[in-house]
């Protein structure tokens, strides 16, 4: 929808998203709107195969995949690791792996 008002493609970021590789306006695959798409994961988070969802992305010239290493994020189950990547409260994992991967200080 951006794209049709603005003419301007987006950059997107997903976190702890379920992936839909099948076609559907879910899949940035096949959105010609989205200029890049960076997606952060843990394998600890089982929220994805629940909702039906695959853990990555295709990957496509503008979708980029981030599994983050269990050394980031702490295994709590399921749903709590699922619930916990979003919370900067509960888990700088997210952060401090994104500062590391990025060679970035924190401020």
């Amino acid at each position: 929808m951006i794209e049709e008002k603005t003419g301007l493609q987006v950059n997107i970021v997903t976190i702890a998203t379920p992936a839909y590789n099948d076609g559907s306006s879910e899949d940035p695959q096949y959105n010609a709107s989205i200029k890049r798409h960076i997606h952060i994961y843990s394998s600890a988070d089982g929220v994805d195969a629940i909702a039906g969802g695959d853990e990555e992305y295709d990957k496509t010239s503008h979708t980029t995949n981030l599994s983050i290493p269990s050394n980031y994020i702490k295994d709590e189950g399921t749903i709590d690791t699922h619930s916990n990547m979003g919370d900067k409260n509960k888990n700088a994992g997210i952060g401090n792996f994104l500062r590391n991967l990025l060679n970035l200080k924190k401020k």
